[in-house]
């Protein structure tokens, strides 16, 4: 819930400078820290990418804005991740001058409503932690259940997968052309 940032090269350095401006200073020190490494804003990002020659950067920031990773964190956890940390649901920039009916029916006493939305928070953060702890289940049995052993032979044809470094970006192919295997070691 933390948020993204563009980076070329992610070091150590970078990730603590990260946590503290965007987590640390805005929320204060949490309990704990999860990360899908980026994942999902990978896939929308290779979705939107995807043939035509756009700067990602550039993306990153639309990506983010328009709901793609708050629409599969909704679905997730039942409740939009801005609304686990602040309280309430967000105001869309395309309603703000608008009528709505979630505008409408927003009570006029707001002081009063904010309070009691924040003492609810601790109570919609330990509900949304249940559908993600069985998230977090579910990925990991579907791994474990797929991951298996490969005996290759001499002679058969393999492709080399492609490590995100250097010259090779994670938005670019995952594998390198075939391979024949010339001997097999252990």
């Amino acid at each position: 819930m933390g948020g993204a940032e563009p980076l070329a090269k992610i070091t150590e350095e970078e990730v603590v400078r990260f946590l503290w401006k965007n987590i640390v200073c805005r929320f204060g020190i949490p309990r704990r820290l999860i990360s899908d490494n980026g994942r999902i804003i990978v896939q929308a990002l290779k979705a939107r990418l995807h043939g035509k020659g756009k700067d990602w950067v550039e993306e990153l920031m639309s990506i983010l804005y328009y709901g793609h990773i708050e629409l599969h964190h909704e679905q997730l956890l039942g409740k939009p991740p801005y609304s686990l940390v602040y309280g309430s649901e967000a105001v869309l920039h395309v309603e703000i001058g608008q009528s709505s009916t979630r505008i409408e029916s927003y009570p006029n006493n707001n002081d009063e409503t904010r309070a009691i939305e924040l003492d609810l928070i601790e109570e919609k953060r330990d509900r949304a932690a249940i559908p993600m702890e069985a998230y977090r289940s579910r990925v990991m049995k579907f791994y474990n259940k797929h991951v298996r052993s490969r005996d290759f032979q001499v002679g058969d044809l393999i492709m080399k997968k492609v490590k995100p470094v250097g010259d090779v970006g994670k938005l670019e192919a995952r594998w390198e052309r075939p391979f024949k295997v010339i001997q097999r070691v252990s």
